[in-house]
């Protein structure tokens, strides 16, 4: 975190591989001066940094003028961070039918069966959904 007023910039520590910026889905660069130590720049009033680990699948939903949670649709966008040896990315999404009723997603989650496993490949010749 930035602790300091008119500070925009800090060296944050990542765990080792190759981490990409949520927005934009640049790869970080790395700081030459430490291992694992990436300087990380943001400007009022950019969003707050966020950052994918390679290899991972995660998935979201436009939320751009929802008041309620019942103008959600079900439109979905999966975003796949590739590991860079293997090209290869896995995650999981909950998979329930009816997200507006609370009841139904517990139950679902309770009994094991509201996850999704999700993986591809470098040639996309692999996807699990």
């Amino acid at each position: 975190p930035v602790l300091y007023e008119g500070q925009n910039k800090v060296n944050a520590y990542f765990p080792k591989c190759q981490w990409y910026n949520f927005y934009n889905g640049k790869i970080i660069q790395k700081n030459t001066d430490s291992p694992n130590t990436y300087e990380i720049e943001n400007q009022f009033p950019d969003p707050v940094p966020v950052w994918i680990r390679s290899g991972s699948v995660i998935h979201s939903q436009n939320t751009e003028k929802v008041t309620r949670i019942k103008q959600l649709d079900d439109t979905f966008q999966l975003i796949f961070a590739l590991e860079p040896e293997t090209m290869s990315a896995k995650g999981q999404i909950m998979d329930v039918l009816d997200y507006m009723n609370d009841e139904t997603v517990f139950n679902r989650c309770v009994s094991g069966n509201c996850m999704l496993d999700i993986e591809i490949a470098q040639d996309l010749s692999l996807i699990h959904i």
